[in-house]
């Protein structure tokens, strides 16, 4: 594996980043003056949204390196930024590894995830790490009471209230000496305390606690959705004045959405099902589309009737955090002539 440096500068708030190359498969050597080392060990934040999850679904990894004492961070043996964050779907049980080059030696922190029905791929032998205990008198590692986002699902860049309780040594002891928020750039902030964000991505923030009895972190995930433009309703042929119907060719006459299930509380991620009845008066080949309220739009499918009748159509959405939200998908009828579906509700909240 090529090593390389990556020396960060701050100045008038400039980011300067110093990169070297191999040549011939050779590793690279470093600029730093021989000898030289950096400066303590970095902070390593590690962490996965959920650690066991059922076939098909996907969780979020999420990590921040602080600190000034090393040279590059790689996930999966893939060069990363410090502070970033990856979905993955694992078909099988995984064991994700983050490694942080600090010159000396590389660190190595795991997130095992578990999928139903599958175990976990042998890992090599890791050497054993000393036991922390909490110095004498100290009542012992960080403890939160809490910490919330209020709220945890909203429209890309609207405000979301970060806020927690205070963070002490143990459950009795007197407030940490430090409590650092990320990603934002934020860093001590006390506790206990508040800030507002605006995330244009689902964004998971993390409390990092270091009190006399080591370090204790705790995370909190906001989604976010993007609201499409509204598309305007086509209201299905007038009657022609002096009675009759339709004369033209065979037509949608409805199309009618239902969501399944259409109010949910409990764990996530969720799969919401949509259904629609497209009924038509006559033999047609009828073109459609799904929308959404976040603006997403399917491919056009093409259903094909031989007779009058009607036929149900149906989509999913996988909804991963939500906190009482209501969202909807419909129908948008493209041809033989555009019509519009009700927009098919339902309310969602996640819970742990």
């Amino acid at each position: 594996m090529c090593r390389c440096l990556f020396a960060v500068v701050i100045v008038a708030v400039m980011l300067l980043t110093v990169s070297c190359t191999c040549k011939g498969g050779s590793e690279s050597t470093p600029t730093t003056p021989q000898g030289a080392q950096p400066s303590g060990e970095p902070q390593i934040l590690f962490v996965a949204d959920r650690n066991n999850i059922q076939p098909g679904e996907c969780i979020n990894l999420s990590w921040d390196v602080q600190g000034e004492g090393f040279f590059g961070v790689e996930l999966d043996g893939q060069p990363v930024s410090a502070t970033g964050q990856k979905q993955v779907c694992p078909a099988e049980s995984t064991a994700y590894a983050l490694m942080v080059d600090i010159g000396s030696s590389v660190l190595r922190r795991e997130v095992a995830v578990a999928v139903a029905g599958t175990g976990l791929p042998q890992q090599p032998s890791q050497p054993a790490q000393p036991q922390q205990s909490s110095p004498a008198g100290c009542p012992g590692a960080p403890v939160f009471t809490h910490f919330e986002a209020h709220p945890n699902f909203v429209e890309s860049g609207k405000a979301v209230t970060l806020e927690w309780g205070p963070v002490t040594n143990g459950t009795s002891g007197e407030l940490v000496n430090s409590v650092v928020l990320s990603p934002g750039g934020f860093g001590e902030v006390g506790s206990p305390g508040s800030r507002t964000v605006y995330p244009t991505n689902s964004t998971t923030y993390t409390l990092i606690a270091t009190g006399c009895g080591g370090t204790t972190t705790k995370t909190v995930q906001v989604g976010t959705f993007v609201v499409g433009t509204p598309i305007p309703i086509t209201p299905p042929p007038a009657t022609p004045p002096g009675g009759g119907g339709w004369s033209g060719p065979p037509k949608v006459t409805s199309v009618v959405a239902t969501a399944n299930p259409s109010n949910y509380t409990g764990p996530c991620p969720k799969t919401v099902n949509t259904f629609a009845d497209i009924t038509v008066d006559g033999p047609c080949t009828v073109t459609y589309r799904w929308e959404r309220i976040d603006g997403a739009t399917g491919p056009v499918e093409t259903l094909v009737f031989s007779a009058a009748g009607t036929k149900t159509v149906s989509s999913y959405w996988m909804i991963y955090v939500a906190s009482n939200v209501t969202l909807w998908e419909r129908v948008s009828i493209l041809t033989p002539l555009p019509m519009m579906s009700n927009q098919a509700n339902f309310t969602i909240t996640c819970t742990p």
